[in-house]
């Protein structure tokens, strides 16, 4: 008989700080961005809170692990990627575009730092040798959101152009897949166990999945729009909107679209799979 999950809510701020995204180290920290704050928390394992401040110009956005014990977080209003350790920050790197609107981050397993910048319809790239370099992200006004990386292929949603984008590893040139749905607003990714993308769309009653030879198909139903796919173990705030399952089922990456209250799967031959989910 399956047990039913239990949920812990833990006080970790007062208001007005906007707790944003959250990333797990190895030494088994919790570390969440406030985007209104200024500032990054950390959360111990016997649960201890540090308050690590930004700057008053900064908006730290979104983050991921960098090492045992730090993460990077990009900060959109500053235009840096910032690597912070339980010390406080150990590096911040500007990049080259100003006003670019950084906003996803992902790390490859060689150490690349991948980022995206919403206003500037590019994809950059921290190498470990210190070089920043930019790319373009596809159709213009495309609004590249979130990230992930699959060993060192890079995959990202573009919000505004409706598709996913793709750059291969060791690939100079971004290549993008529409989505079944019409403005579908995908917004999170993240990579599963196999060599598959999944996103989620926001709109309407329809999550996409990448499907051979191009098939596609829809399920029927959904609550409010998933924003945000954290992994195989995610779930998505819409009402019943069971992501856990829809990523065990899947084999690859997940993408979110709040648009469409979808969920769709990018594998690697590449395909979409379209589904769709019932609210309770």
């Amino acid at each position: 008989m399956a047990r039913s999950p239990t949920i812990v809510e833990h006080r970790i701020t007062g208001t007005g700080d906007e707790p944003y995204d959250v990333a797990v180290t190895g030494d088994g920290a919790v570390w969440i961005t406030l985007i209104s704050g200024r500032a990054v928390l950390r959360r111990t394992v016997d649960g201890a809170i540090s308050r690590i401040p930004l700057g008053e110009a900064s908006r730290p956005a979104l983050c991921a692990t960098a090492s045992k014990d730090s993460v990077w977080v990009t900060d959109t209003a500053g235009g840096r990627l910032i690597q912070i350790g339980p010390e406080g920050v150990r590096r911040a790197v500007f990049v080259p575009t100003p006003d670019a609107g950084l906003f996803g981050v992902a790390v490859t397993i060689a150490g690349a730092v991948w980022f995206t910048e919403m206003q500037a319809d590019s994809i950059g790239c921290l190498h470990p040798d210190g070089t920043v370099t930019e790319i373009p992200s596809g159709p213009a006004g495309g609004m590249p959101s979130m990230i992930a990386s699959s060993g060192d292929e890079i995959v990202f949603t573009l919000n505004q152009g409706n598709a996913i984008g793709r750059l291969p590893a060791g690939g100079d040139a971004v290549e993008a897949f529409d989505l079944p749905t019409d403005a579908a607003g995908p917004v999170g990714i993240t990579v599963g166990l196999h060599p598959a993308r999944t996103h989620r769309s926001g709109r309407r009653d329809d999550p996409d999945r990448l499907a051979d030879a191009g098939k596609r198909t829809t399920r029927a139903g959904c609550g409010r729009g998933p924003y945000r796919v954290g992994g195989l173990g995610g779930r998505a705030p819409g009402r019943g909107a069971a992501l856990v399952r829809y990523a065990l089922a899947a084999t690859g990456a997940f993408v979110a679209g709040p648009a469409t209250h979808a969920c769709t799967a990018f594998t690697a031959r590449p395909f979409l799979v379209e589904s769709r989910y019932q609210p309770s």
